[in-house]
């Protein structure tokens, strides 16, 4: 097994793979075959530890296309993606000359994947990227978030060559908050160390919950309102292109530019 890779088995049939850049993955298994949901981005593919966790075929599903989600994809028969972010995927592959032969299936929402024994349910949330999704096991009661409300230490909206409007982040919060508030669903984001903090921006321990969830919302409703509470960080980062700010309510927080504050 690789060795730059950190496994913690969540509960039976269930993993938590995370690479060296604090990027996640889970691997999902049931009686017929097991799912990976997302493929981390280390400097070693992440397909033979996957491979001696299980023996049951895997096949990737991508809560988005980002290449610290996507990048060892390519390595693995069959890829579910939702059809927003397909040309991400596809702008990447050509840009890194990867040529690939497997098969490429569209998920959309409330759509199903049947592993035997357990099938996970797929959620539409857009706005991180307009492909982003969630992934529910209600077998487990655990939900797979990806990036769409970040991982504890904000989600990124200023990506893409048309970043989403934040008034439409907010409606998509609120669709989630009415369906999960209060449910028994545990979720799990796409860079779960980043619950722990990030230096220079949040340092206190802050898991994916209702609460990121509730304050995101009201965070939402600042930015559209040019809140004068808000304080605006200018960020120089090369994963931001554009001229993008970090700002932050509560337990939520997001990377963001003004244009998007409509």
């Amino acid at each position: 097994m690789k060795d730059n890779y950190v496994v913690r088995q969540i509960e039976e049939d269930i993993w938590n793979i995370d690479d060296e850049n604090e990027d996640s993955a889970y691997l999902v298994k049931g009686n017929e075959r097991a799912i990976l949901i997302d493929t981390t981005c280390g400097e070693l593919s992440i397909k033979e530890t996957v491979e001696g966790l299980t023996d049951r075929p895997v096949e990737v599903l991508l809560t988005h296309a980002h290449w610290d989600h996507a990048c060892y994809a390519s390595e693995f028969p069959t890829i579910y993606i939702h059809p927003g972010d397909y040309d991400l995927l596809l702008q990447d592959w050509e840009e890194r000359g990867i040529t690939y032969n497997g098969e490429i299936v569209f998920i959309h929402e409330n759509e199903e994947i049947d592993l035997g024994g357990r099938c996970l349910q797929i959620r539409e949330f857009p706005g991180h990227t307009e492909g982003s999704i969630v992934v529910l096991d209600p077998k487990s009661k655990n939900m797979f978030c990806g990036d769409a409300i970040g991982s504890g230490s904000g989600v990124l909206m200023a990506v893409g060559k048309h970043p989403c409007d934040i008034s439409k982040y907010k409606q998509e919060l609120l669709r989630f908050k009415k369906d999960f508030a209060g449910s028994d669903f545990k979720m799990y984001g796409g860079h779960r160390n980043q619950e722990n903090g990030i230096e220079g921006f949040q340092d206190f321990y802050n898991p994916l919950s209702d609460a990121v969830v509730e304050d995101m919302i009201v965070l939402c409703d600042k930015l559209i309102c040019s809140d004068e509470a808000l304080v605006w960080r200018l960020q120089k980062e090369s994963h931001v292109p554009q001229k993008a700010y970090y700002v932050s309510w509560g337990k939520a927080a997001m990377w963001v530019t003004k244009e998007q504050c409509r």
